[in-house]
């Protein structure tokens, strides 16, 4: 446990210094809030849940295309830089495996990002003295999402030896998934889209919630079946990194 916990610490010197992780939180924060100004006119205390939802739907939109990029730097620096450099070699001299080196690499970049994403939507949710039910819907939503983006960060940061080629190649793919939404609705194929784009189902959680039969609420609106996809893609994601890691050569 002490020798994890050396290599915890010794990664997050290297990669999460304060002025980053401040960076990350203080951008996010305001990118949220700019996106929120427009609904300040709009709040009824009937409706305070539905605004919020569709604010944070439209705003977690926008902010992926600023949480895209420090994703990608994230784990091009703390996975495919040390590869590269030889800095992995270094680390493995330690009585510690890769399976665990890059359990502690997922799970540090996921935290970080999962505490700097979900601070803005929490005080936005005070700020709109919204229900429980919409918090869970968003934050459910996000974890998944955020999951889904990160798992796909580390396999290509595990392929692509190179920073610079896996930061470029993360952003582009993840651009690319961020709007397949947009493209499978040009041709005309709607039900796939809106199992692809996960940020609407955020309100489909929060009826489901309210109702008395959630379970066919979520299957009708296909929310069950879009989690099932995100969740199974990651995982796979994730095992095909495990994979990759443990049979990588680093010679």
């Amino acid at each position: 446990m002490k020798r994890i916990i050396s290599i915890l610490k010794f990664e997050f010197d290297l990669y999460w210094r304060p002025a980053l992780i401040g960076i990350i939180f203080s951008v996010l924060f305001i990118l949220h809030m700019y996106n929120l100004r427009s609904s300040s006119v709009l709040l009824e205390k009937h409706n305070v849940d539905r605004i919020y939802i569709t604010e944070i739907i439209r705003s977690l939109y926008t902010e992926s295309y600023i949480l895209i990029p420090i994703l990608s730097y994230i784990y091009a620096k703390s996975v495919s830089n040390p590869i590269s450099t030889g800095l992995i070699k270094t680390i493995l001299s330690y009585p510690i495996t890769r399976k665990c080196i890059l359990t502690i690499k997922l799970l540090l970049g996921y935290s970080v990002l999962f505490l700097a994403g979900i601070f803005p939507l929490i005080y936005s949710w005070i700020i709109y003295v919204a229900g429980y039910k919409a918090l869970i819907s968003v934050v459910m939503v996000y974890a998944l999402k955020l999951l889904f983006f990160v798992s796909l960060a580390i396999l290509i940061s595990l392929t692509v030896n190179e920073a610079l080629s896996s930061f470029i190649e993360v952003i582009f793919l993840l651009y690319l998934i961020e709007n397949l939404p947009s493209l499978l609705i040009e041709f005309g194929l709607k039900e796939l889209a809106k199992v692809v784009a996960i940020d609407g189902h955020i309100y489909f959680i929060y009826i489901a919630l309210s109702s008395e039969d959630p379970l066919n609420i979520l299957i009708k609106e296909k929310t069950l079946f879009s989690f099932l996809l995100y969740i199974v893609i990651s995982m796979l994601l994730l095992y095909l990194s495990f994979i990759i890691f443990k049979k990588k050569d680093l010679d």
